[in-house]
C-alpha cells in the first residue's frame, strides 16, 4: 500500500502485481474495486462492492477489504423466498405484512401475496360462500373498494366479499372491449349468487373466443375466469377484476385487522 519502492526494484510497490487483490471477489488493481456480496444482508439488498487494499488487514498482500452493500431502491416486499427484498434489514417473511394471514386447513400459513399490512392474497381453490375459510380467524374477505384501494398486479384468482355484477361495452369489438364490475344494482348479475365478479390475474384474450371479451385461461390453481382485466364501476381498465358465470372457485382477498 506504500508509494514508496520498499523492495528496491524500481517501481512503487502499490502498483505491482504483489498487490493487486484477486480471489473470489474478483481481480483489481490497488484502489480498484470488485462486485460482491453483504454478508450481514440477504437477497438483492447484499449486493455491493469491496475495495482493493481499503479496511484491509493486511493491505500489502493485496487483499479486498470489507464488502460495502451499494444503496437500492426497495423492491416488492415477498413472503415466499426467503429474502430482504425491501431492503429494511428484516426478511420479508418475518416482517408483520408476511405474517400468517391466510388458512390452509387448521394450520394459518403466510400469504401467496402481500398487497399492504392488511390486504394478502390467499391462492387457493374455494366456493364463493367458503371464502372466508381460507383467511385466518382474524381476517376477513376485503370488499372490492379495498381492493380497488391497493389495486396492485394479482398473480392469482381472488373473492372479493362482494356480490358483483357486471356490464359491458364491446364497441368496436376486439381491443375496443372494455368490462366493469360494480356492487349489487350495477349492470348484470351472473347467472349464479356462487359465481360473481372476482379479482382475476391478468390475462390475454383468446384468439379462439367469439366474444372478444372471454378468456379461457387459469391462474396456477385453474381457476378460471371467462372475462378479465375489468374496471370498478366504471368501462376503464384496469382494476384487474373478471370472471362470471361458470367461474366457481378461487382462492381470497383477505383483510386483516
Amino acid at each position: 500500500n506504500s508509494a514508496e519502492d520498499l523492495d528496491c526494484n524500481g517501481e512503487p510497490d502499490r502498483t505491482e502485481a504483489l498487490c493487486d487483490c484477486n480471489d473470489a471477489v474478483g481481480h483489481a488493481p490497488q484502489g480498484g474495486s470488485g462486485d460482491c456480496n453483504d454478508p450481514t444482508k440477504k437477497g438483492v439488498c447484499a449486493t455491493g462492492t469491496a475495495t482493493c487494499g481499503v479496511d484491509s488487514a493486511d493491505t500489502s498482500k493485496g487483499k479486498f477489504g470489507t464488502c460495502a452493500a451499494s444503496p437500492k431502491a426497495p423492491g416488492e416486499k415477498n413472503c415466499l423466498n426467503g429474502l430482504d427484498n425491501d431492503c429494511n434489514g428484516m426478511l420479508d417473511k418475518d416482517e408483520p405484512e408476511c405474517a400468517k394471514m391466510c388458512r390452509s386447513g387448521a394450520v394459518n400459513v403466510a400469504p401467496t401475496q402481500a398487497f399492504t399490512a392488511k390486504v394478502f392474497g390467499c391462492a387457493g381453490k374455494v366456493t364463493y360462500p367458503n371464502r372466508n375459510t381460507i383467511c385466518a380467524p382474524t381476517c376477513t374477505a376485503c370488499t372490492a373498494q379495498q381492493w380497488v384501494d391497493v389495486n396492485k398486479k394479482p398473480l392469482h384468482n381472488y373473492w372479493t366479499a362482494d356480490q358483483l355484477g357486471y356490464l359491458q361495452d364491446s364497441v368496436g369489438g376486439g381491443d375496443g372491449f372494455r368490462c366493469s364490475v360494480g356492487l349489487p344494482g350495477y349492470g348484470s348479475p351472473c347467472s349464479s349468487v356462487d359465481s360473481p365478479m372476482r379479482v382475476c390475474a391478468d390475462q390475454v384474450i383468446s384468439p379462439t373466443c367469439v366474444d372478444p371479451g372471454c378468456t379461457f385461461s387459469t391462474d396456477p390453481e385453474g381457476n378460471s375466469c371467462n372475462y378479465a382485466n375489468c374496471g370498478f364501476k366504471d368501462n376503464a381498465r384496469n382494476d384487474h377484476f373478471g370472471g362470471c358465470d361458470g367461474n366457481l372457485t378461487a382462492g381470497t382477498l383477505c383483510c386483516c385487522p
